[in-house]
């Protein structure tokens, strides 16, 4: 409750945002003969205090910057070959500017503006996360860094990721969709900058509620540039990660070659305590599993502009790890103690290609072209002992499981700009998707094998329109799924759907003046399981408990509204949502084999509203995000004897000091209060991280990190049915102390266009 407290103190104690006038600046720049440039940098900077105000770049001989406050400013225009332009500017109405370049013999060296940038920016109601030359860049992985984002929760395992009040999140990087596996893939150092969408339109899939769209950086000159990072963190156990990373860029060709090595020991543990009535029974256990994992990554990309119009890029990327673990359970089960040890072999590879092809018809219209290929496997071996104290029994299992999927997509996009600002956008996708698991189990010579095919089918069409004062967009999409799956090639099928849904969505943003805009929207999602959740494989925790998959999980449906309220750059956010079929694990007797399963299972349905603020603050040095949301839950199942709901809080707050030209400090902190969700009762959290950067040296970075201070994120919940009982802890490894050296040399500048991946399942690859 102490923590509550202050945040309120902190929240109510934010100065009052003051408002002023602003005004946009545009121009053309060409050179003296009239050329167009297709180049360069745009920079606006205070006259008060020398920092950047805001930046951009010139394309196809054109900049704009939007929403400038009223003032005094340099403006400073740059390309490669030409004397920099430099014009005073008094703004106190919109300007549109004719610059020209004279070109020059010499090449200029290389001029470093140094300014305070911003971490995290709040644009019509979705957060921006800048991360590029700011402390998030220097986090040792991307999870990591998404961890200390805004109301972005990372799963205690690192399998999954949640939005705060909307659900599992789309992951795009600029068109296409990646999954979990990619960000591990991706390094830190290649980020620009990552932004939460509220309110995807129809041309993402219809499994999103929200989007994380990443940005990549866009930025290399002819020659190259290397980096090297090496992080060393301790947690429980030591960790190290090495990244190298290189950039060439010759004329219209880049290349790009990023490489890792990391070494890790994983630790996890689950706790569970629970109770089954009518049978008599009572047990709890703790379970501990420590993994050391070798893991190598390797990406590589190649893009080739063969003019203005006309863009090609290959991307490749692959992980492979080998990660021997060993799960240690304790089961107190009515009188009788069980030790159960396994012993464990596993080997992982991720791989994902993709060609994509860019090509803009004319200024005004756009069309794109993308293949994707994705192969996922997973082989564990199992040795598992069980020895019961009472009873002295001792028992071994020895078995082998395999788990892979394949996967494949095409897509196409169009973009159309109609006359007086309208916008139409169409495009369709088909997706490919088969997956394998089998269990071996030596010690019965059982063996099982289980397949399982999707094709998906969409297509949507997207219309916007800006009217002045009034902004619109509708979009639809439509989706055709097909799955079926079957124990064996040649067996029937024993599960098959075939369904068609379509998915409207709505979006009104009206003006009421410069600073102050309204806006309402309605989606309509779907939310498929993860593919190893609809797998025959497992994970043996003692004798009587064992967590599984569900062959006959079915989709969700959300229907969501929701009205924001924006006023400078403060926004305030009202949602209402309700989702059929929800998916959560939970726990299940099987009687017929006296064995208690954890499995993931649809409930019949989860309700909700929840309001949220989002205010940021800027003093001299200080810079501060802070977001606060209040909810209140309903989850339902058939099986639940009582259901009870309270509001809840969650809040986050990020601050960052620049101490001087080399030096800044920053920390962050979030919380969940209590909370009462239906059949789920689930205890508060409070974490607090903090960060110290200081640049040694002109290619030299060195940051130290603190995570988890007071070793607090533990997740704690209850549930009763009708024949279950049960508490359960998730216990995670986020107490840290990590330390971080960036070597890098070489020179950047603008490139255009990124690879980006476009299969649409991709965050239900684990």
């Amino acid at each position: 409750m102490k923590h509550l407290i202050i945040v309120f103190i902190f929240f109510t104690s934010l100065n009052s945002i003051f408002s002023q006038e602003q005004f946009n600046i545009s121009g053309i720049v060409s050179t003296q003969n009239k050329e167009v440039i297709t180049i360069g940098d745009v920079l606006l900077i205070s006259k008060i205090d020398n920092k950047i105000i805001k930046y951009t770049f010139i394309n196809n001989g054109k900049f704009h910057l939007e929403k400038v406050k009223k003032g005094n400013y340099f403006l400073k225009v740059n390309s490669l070959g030409y004397f920099e332009i430099s014009k005073e500017i008094k703004l106190e109405s919109n300007q549109h500017l004719k610059l020209e370049f004279i070109e020059k013999n010499n090449i200029l060296s290389e001029v470093e503006i140094t300014a305070s940038k911003k971490v995290i920016e709040n644009k019509n109601g979705n957060i921006i996360i800048n991360v590029a030359k700011t402390r998030l860049s220097k986090e040792s992985n991307t999870l990591d860094l998404l961890s200390k984002l805004p109301r972005i929760q990372i799963a205690s395992n690192k399998s999954s990721i949640e939005v705060i009040g909307k659900g599992n999140p789309l992951i795009y990087i600029g068109h296409q969709r990646i999954s979990i596996d990619d960000l591990n893939n991706l390094s830190v150092s290649q980020i620009e900058k990552i932004e939460i969408i509220n309110n995807p339109s129809s041309k993402y899939e219809a499994e999103g509620r929200s989007l994380l769209l990443i940005t990549l950086k866009k930025e290399i000159q002819d020659g190259m540039k290397i980096s090297v990072t090496e992080t060393t963190s301790f947690k429980k156990h030591f960790n190290n990660y090495l990244n190298a990373s290189t950039n060439f860029k010759h004329q219209k060709a880049r290349f790009n070659l990023n490489i890792s090595f990391n070494n890790l020991k994983i630790w996890e543990s689950n706790s569970a305590d629970y109770q089954i009535p009518y049978k008599g029974i009572s047990s709890d256990y703790l379970v501990v599993a420590k993994t050391n994992r070798k893991q190598a990554i390797i990406q590589g990309s190649f893009s080739y502009q063969f003019n203005k119009n006309n863009h090609l890029s290959v991307n490749s990327n692959l992980r492979t790890q080998k990660e021997p673990f060993t799960i240690n359970t304790i089961t107190n089960i009515n009188s009788d103690i069980i030790n159960t040890k396994s012993f464990n072999d596993g080997n992982r590879y991720f791989s994902t290609s993709n060609i994509n092809y860019i090509k803009s018809l004319n200024n005004s219209n756009e069309f794109f072209f993308g293949a994707q290929y994705t192969f996922y496997d997973q082989r564990i071996t199992n040795s598992i002992t069980n020895k019961f104290n009472v009873t002295p029994i001792t028992t071994t299992i020895n078995r082998l499981q395999k788990f892979n999927i394949n996967t494949y997509t095409l897509k196409s996009n169009y973009t159309k700009k109609l006359k007086k600002k309208k916008t139409l956008e169409i495009g369709a996708s088909y997706t490919n998707t088969s997956t394998n698991s089998t269990i071996n189990t030596f010690t019965n010579t059982i063996k099982q094998n289980y397949y399982f095919t999707e094709k998906n089918k969409a297509a949507y069409i997207q219309y916007s329109n800006n009217l002045s004062t009034l902004k619109y967009s509708l979009g639809l999409r439509f989706e055709n799924n097909e799955t079926d799956g079957k124990y064996s090639k040649n067996s029937n099928i024993i599960f098959k759907k075939n369904s068609t849904d379509f998915f409207p969505k709505l979006n009104i943003a009206y003006a009421i003046n410069k600073k102050k805009t309204i806006s309402l929207n309605y989606s309509k999602n779907i939310t498929r399981p993860n593919y190893s959740s609809t797998t025959s494989t497992s994970a043996f925790i003692n004798p009587f408990l064992e967590f599984r998959g569900n062959l006959h999980l079915t989709p969700s449906i959300t229907n969501e509204v929701s009205i924001r309220y924006q006023f400078n750059k403060n926004s305030i956010n009202f949602n209402y949502y309700h989702k059929q079929n929800p998916i959560f694990y939970s726990f299940h007797y099987d009687e017929n084999n006296n064995k208690t399963l954890i499995y993931p299972t649809n409930l019949v349905h989860e309700k909700g509203v929840n309001l949220e603020v989002n205010i940021p603050k800027k003093y001299k040095l200080w810079s501060s995000s802070n977001t606060i949301s209040f909810h209140l839950n309903t989850i339902n199942d058939t099986r639940a004897l009582n259901t009870s709901l309270s509001p809840y809080l969650y809040y986050y707050s990020n601050h960052q000091f620049k101490i001087n030209k080399s030096s800044s400090f920053a920390f962050d902190f979030w919380g969940l209060t209590n909370r009462k969700e239906g059949i789920f009762t689930r205890e508060s959290i409070f974490v607090l991280n903090a960060s110290l950067h200081k640049k040694l040296f002109n290619s030299l970075d060195f940051t130290v990190s603190f995570n988890d201070i007071f070793n607090t994120m533990e997740f704690r919940e209850t549930y009763s049915l009708q024949k279950l009982n049960v508490k359960n802890v998730f216990f995670t490894d986020a107490n840290e102390i990590a330390f971080s050296l960036k070597y890098s040399f070489g020179k950047i500048n603008k490139i255009n266009n990124t690879n980006k991946n476009i299969n649409r399942n991709m965050n239900r690859i684990r």
